[in-house]
């Protein structure tokens, strides 16, 4: 029944590698789930590595997704190696995410762990003008400081003396 199932034109990567887990979990040998599989020892293992990897929840959330093949899967499996589930988990029970195709489930977590946290930008420079016009105090912003600097030449009274 196993091999009439793997014969199917459909079955996506991420399903022919939760067969071969559950092959491993029922102790079958790695050479019969090759043969089962009509594949080799290294791609059996890639397989169960990414099986192992991305947690079933994850994969039942996420469906089949037909068009992400192996390179994709294996570099979620990957991603969700070093950073942990948290992203995944907010996205999963998500009513959008829900109403998406599989492939776009796949994409959006695929992005979700891939994202970095964006940097600040640094911010122009704001002048605060006295009556004149002229810049006494400037202000920077960075995501990691804030600089205020005041001319002392023209607002003596904010600068400090000594």
């Amino acid at each position: 029944m196993g091999k009439q199932n793997l014969d199917r034109p459909d079955l996506s990567y991420i399903e022919r590698a939760f067969f071969a887990l559950r092959l491993e979990m029922r102790s079958f040998p790695r050479e019969v789930i090759c043969a089962a599989m009509a594949t080799d020892l290294p791609n059996i293992s890639r397989f169960i590595t990414v099986a192992r990897t991305i947690p079933e929840d994850v994969v039942a959330a996420i469906g089949p997704a037909p068009k992400a093949g192996r390179p994709r899967w294996m570099d979620l499996a990957e991603r969700i190696q070093a950073k942990g589930r948290a992203t995944i988990d907010r996205f999963i029970g998500n009513e959008a995410f829900r109403v998406m195709s599989t492939d776009e489930r796949f994409a959006a977590v695929l992005a979700a762990v891939s994202s970095k946290p964006t940097a600040m930008r640094k911010a122009k420079p704001k002048e605060w003008l006295d009556g004149e016009g002229r810049a006494v105090t400037r202000i920077e912003r960075t995501d990691k400081r804030f600089v205020l600097t005041i001319d002392e030449e023209l607002e003596q009274e904010l600068g400090i003396t000594s």
